[in-house]
């Protein structure tokens, strides 16, 4: 793809770059970021067992599918908390929809397809689809939240029309 800032094959990066970051896009795109190491982390305890078999202290848990599961469910959390943490209100709270909206279905269908392909038994399965419930839950936060800052902007705009509007009423007497 061609950038505007390049002509023929000279790239100006620097110039791409300092024009960028006046206009609000985050020069740091592409980098790698902490919460994606959390992602990932939630990734490999939903796909993996093997690390959690070779730990000892952990071989005679009952319960370390769900545990793993709860664990998984925790980190991908806080991976979004920290992607969505230093955004404006409304695009912070509507891509937090959006990105839970969108887990939770995932979390809701899939075990399913992979108990079919049997790739999951019937209790995996089934402990997925209930931590689904979970991103139910957060993704109605989520909206409520979103709805509460839609409502609260179109107040403050009202708000701000009616000011102006007494102001121009005033001046003109």
């Amino acid at each position: 793809m061609r950038s505007r800032f390049s002509i023929w094959r000279f790239d100006y990066r620097d110039i791409a770059r300092k024009a960028n970051r006046r206009l609000g896009k985050s020069p740091d795109e592409g980098k790698f970021r902490l919460a994606d190491l959390f992602f990932l982390a939630a990734f490999f305890m939903m796909s993996f067992d093997a690390p959690f078999d070779k730990v000892e202290f952990l071989a005679g848990v009952e319960h370390i599918t769900e545990l793993r599961i709860i664990l998984a469910v925790v980190l991908y959390i806080v991976g979004l908390v920290l992607v969505y943490r230093r955004m404006a209100p409304r695009p912070c709270w509507t891509k937090a929809s959006w990105a839970t909206s969108l887990t939770a279905v995932v979390w809701t269908v899939l075990p399913w397809i992979l108990f079919w392909t049997d790739d999951f038994d019937f209790e995996t399965a089934r402990n997925i689809s209930v931590m689904s419930v979970l991103m139910w839950i957060i993704f109605l936060g989520c909206l409520l939240r979103l709805r509460y800052i839609r409502r609260r902007s179109r107040e403050t705009i009202a708000l701000m029309r009616i000011r102006n509007k007494r102001q121009r009423s005033y001046n003109l007497l």
